[in-house]
């Protein structure tokens, strides 16, 4: 196995790190024309890292062992960004309801803190 395939597949991984960060970046700042371009860009690093994956198997684990570190760690960037996104999600529709004039039914927390729902009532009801 040449390092120059090694030095290779390490890169491509950099990449995505970097893209990642990037990633989280934009999420920060809510940047949607940045966000927009993201998902191509990663998808191109990562089929060019599948296209490495076969060469990877005939690799010791002296010579993968950079390369799993930046995986692992484009892995938890990955998930953080995941998080942020789902975050955002559930607090834009959070308000899109509101702006919407709410639902019928109140969302309340346990005492567990897991979420319930209780139908509203009308003050002359109450």
């Amino acid at each position: 196995m040449s390092s120059d395939q090694a030095g290779q597949a390490l890169h491509l991984a950099e990449q995505l790190l970097a893209l990642l960060e990037l990633e989280a970046s934009a999420l920060a700042e809510q940047d949607l024309e940045q966000l927009q371009t993201l998902p191509g860009e990663k998808q191109s690093l990562l089929d060019a890292l599948e296209q490495q994956q076969a060469l990877l198997a005939d690799y010791s684990p002296e010579q993968t062992a950079p390369l799993r570190r930046v995986l692992e760690q484009c892995q938890a960037a990955n998930q953080r960004n995941g998080r942020v996104i789902h975050s955002q999600q559930a607090s834009n529709k959070s308000l899109l309801s509101l702006l919407r004039g709410g639902d019928e039914r109140l969302s309340t927390y346990t005492p567990l803190g897991s979420r319930t729902s209780a139908p509203s009532l009308s003050l002359g009801l109450a």
